[in-house]
């Protein structure tokens, strides 16, 4: 069974049969079949919107004429733009209410946050609620909104992960632009990366008056929170900041 799940991860859809299939010789039924399934699979059934009309649009062009998260989230659901989808199966793209103040951007998801469609697991994610809860902030509460850097398990092969990593930034961006957050958090092991990002997205807020008022930070990963105190006191220096700010914003 492991290595059935294994496989699975790896994305094998079918049994190994003795002798080989010959896919060229679909019957007519079943080629018409196949390209009806492909097409109720579409971003254009999904969406109905015409930023998907034409088939020649790239990701990035799709991503760009996007103008909520709903419509982003579809878009990566049925990309095939990105060769880790196909381990994951399904994708962690956000958690909470985009329309809060303050959002995180976290690490991309592992095995059991997929499984279980969770921010973080076990001690990860229990530290991960204690200090956003110590500062009145929870996903339950629908004033937090938390959104993995890659929505899919990373491929475990470094080149093809970065490669997925820079093809999904612009969807990054766009997420940001859309939900507007007073606070921006970066809990990602790389986030210097996030600083171009946040520069890059200046442009996408120009016609926002408030942009100014984008106030950013970073605090390390639960993982690392957890190996090292010092860094926890850090963690919560840069808490109370965030919760002097929303005081400010509340008042």
């Amino acid at each position: 069974m492991e290595i059935l799940e294994f496989l699975y991860e790896l994305g094998a859809t079918e049994a190994h049969e003795n002798e080989p299939i010959n896919r060229l010789r679909l019957s007519e039924e079943e080629a018409k079949s196949s390209k009806t399934a492909e097409l109720e699979k579409s971003p254009q059934k999904v969406l109905g919107s015409s930023s998907f009309n034409s088939q020649r649009n790239t990701f990035d062009e799709l991503i760009e004429n996007a103008t909520t998260v709903h419509e982003l989230e579809s878009i990566c659901a049925h990309s095939k733009e990105f060769s880790s989808a196909q381990l994951s199966h399904k994708m962690n793209f956000s958690f909470g209410n985009h329309l809060a103040k303050v959002m995180i951007i976290c690490e991309p998801p592992g095995r059991l946050e997929i499984a279980e469609n969770m921010i973080y697991a076990g001690d990860r994610g229990l530290i991960f609620k204690k200090m956003y809860e110590a500062i009145g902030l929870s996903v339950k509460e629908n004033n937090l909104y938390v959104a993995p850097i890659f929505p899919w398990r990373l491929s475990p092969n470094p080149d093809s992960g970065e490669k997925d990593m820079r093809r999904f930034f612009c969807c990054v961006k766009k997420h940001i632009s859309i939900v507007r957050p007073k606070v921006l958090v970066s809990m990602y092991k790389e986030c210097d990366n996030l600083e171009n990002l946040i520069i890059d997205n200046k442009k996408l807020y120009k016609e926002v008056e408030s942009q100014a008022d984008l106030t950013k930070f970073s605090i390390e990963t639960p993982a690392r929170l957890l190996e090292s105190p010092n860094e926890k006191r850090v963690a919560w220096e840069t808490l109370k900041k965030i919760r002097e700010i929303l005081k400010k914003i509340n008042e």
